[in-house]
């Protein structure tokens, strides 16, 4: 420690005061044990040391010149402790600067001509390709083709008396040529109709609706093909592509995949068991056109029609397969109109005053399809949703950690020792000595802040006794002896 320093220290344990908070004591340390010369300056190699140390690895040569010419105030070349703090600040924002920065394109590799060999402007036509401008230009016409699907649908539904044929048919085929030229810059881009293109779903997808655009524009499909001119409302799809958002939730949902299913099939094994007691239980309800039940006003049987609006008999229209039972099942399921059609006249009919049997069948369904199993298949969703997250959040943090260690403060014997080591030549990789420096420096603040505080309060004893002598003459004996 230089003189300069420990004269700061002394004054400062004298008045009863805190240490100095602006610079952390670990900074402090570290400047301290590679100041060899005592002159409170760093030259550029004792700095490349000591961020070594504090980091945790070797900062690189061009941004470390960089760095240290923008920091290096007086231009001496060499650096105080305050500019030390400084500059490992400035190396952690540039840190969080490039975690934020996008990443480089990758360049494809190869093409149709070799593993090595590409084509004419092939790397161009990918930094093109992937412009914002142009990514941004193709998620308009996407939009707009969207858009104007739905107004023909709306404006024009009769394809036999179309009053905007032109305009449509003119926008259709101006769509389709900017998809075209899309596809094909994003297979160049690849080299060709190389595996790699082939690889991605996503061009897959692109390829096909791109294609049935194209042969329905030129009018070379015949009935029954001529109706893949529906395909051009998928086109939307596209549009997760390009926006990394709901990309991500379209991949999020194609991984959770298995898990659904799986609970998509545990809700099907009870809507089989449910479907199969049903044509059991009631089948047979109504047969004749009529069922009767017990009239409560009157005490007597009352004979009521079974009739459904569409001729059936309500048992045979709504159980009377097995399938049929199944798709009646997924009525109430879904809650749409089913209990006036469904369960009541069951309720009123089936045993004429008695409804235990068809209440627990409906009640104990929907309680197990609508509040359990429907709440399962989201909380596997979510589940999955959450596994698919990105995990290079973890090492982010392991390096946040690592330079928020900066703020913490630890014993100084232990951090001394372990300074000492690494000054020595011990053996121990960069990575180790930052792991194991972090685990002494997470200790200080709880021994740093009791020592503050304890100062703090001797200082203010020391001062109220102060006072209280001053007053002798004014105040009890009785209040004095306390003291």
């Amino acid at each position: 420690m230089s003189p300069t320093m420990g004269a700061s220290s002394s004054s400062a344990s004298k008045s009863g005061a805190c240490p100095d908070k602006d610079i952390p004591m670990a900074v402090r340390k570290v400047f301290e044990r590679f100041d060899k010369d005592n002159s409170g300056h760093l030259s550029v190699d004792e700095i490349k040391d000591g961020l070594s140390v504090v980091l945790g690895a070797d900062v690189p040569e061009d941004k470390l010149h960089l760095l240290l010419g923008e920091h290096d105030s007086d231009g001496s070349g060499e650096f105080t402790i305050e500019e030390f703090e400084v500059l490992i600040e400035a190396i952690h924002k540039m840190a969080e600067k490039e975690k934020k920065a996008e990443p480089p394109i990758k360049m494809h590799e190869g093409s149709l001509l070799g593993q090595n060999r590409k084509l004419p402007f092939q790397d161009a036509t990918l930094l093109a390709y992937t412009n914002k401008f142009v990514a941004g230009f193709v998620a308009f016409c996407i939009v707009a083709n969207f858009g104007i699907n739905i107004l023909e649908k709306q404006i024009d539904p009769d394809t036999e008396h179309m009053k905007y044929a032109a305009f449509w048919n003119n926008a259709d085929v101006t769509l389709n040529i900017i998809f075209l030229f899309e596809l094909i810059a994003n297979m160049y881009s690849y080299g060709g109709p190389v595996k790699a293109f082939w690889r991605s779903g996503w061009n897959v997808f692109d390829t096909i609706i791109v294609t049935v655009g194209v042969l329905t524009m030129v009018n070379v499909l015949g009935p029954p093909l001529d109706k893949l001119k529906l395909m051009r409302a998928f086109r939307v799809f596209r549009l997760f592509k390009r926006v990394e958002s709901l990309n991500k939730i379209i991949v999020a949902l194609i991984n959770s995949i298995p898990g659904v299913i799986n609970a998509f099939v545990v809700m099907l094994v009870f809507f089989c068991i449910y479907a199969i007691l049903a044509v059991e239980l009631f089948r047979d309800f109504g047969a004749g056109g009529i069922f009767t039940t017990f009239d409560s006003t009157t005490g007597k049987n009352v004979t009521l029609d079974s009739i459904s609006g569409r001729g059936y008999v309500h048992g045979i229209e709504y159980y009377g397969t097995f399938m049929r039972a199944l798709y009646t099942l997924f009525q109430v399921m879904t809650g749409e109109s089913w209990s006036e059609a469904v369960a009541r006249p069951l309720i009123f009919g089936l045993y004429q005053n008695d409804a235990i049997v068809v209440g627990f069948f409906f009640v104990s369904f929907i309680i197990l399809t609508q509040i359990v199993l429907i709440n399962v298949v989201v909380a596997v969703l979510l589940d999955s949703f959450c596994a698919n997250q990105d995990d290079g959040g973890e090492e982010d943090a392991a390096v946040d950690a690592r330079l928020a260690s900066l703020n913490n403060k630890d014993a100084m014997a232990t951090i001394n020792a372990k300074l000492d080591q690494i000054g020595n030549g011990a053996s121990a990789t960069p990575d180790s000595s930052a792991v194991m420096l972090e685990k002494l420096l997470s200790k200080i603040s709880t021994i740093d802040t009791l020592a503050c505080s304890v100062t703090q309060l001797n200082a203010t004893v020391a001062d109220l006794k102060s006072q209280i002598q001053a007053m002798e003459g004014k105040l009890p004996a009785k209040v004095l002896a306390n003291f």
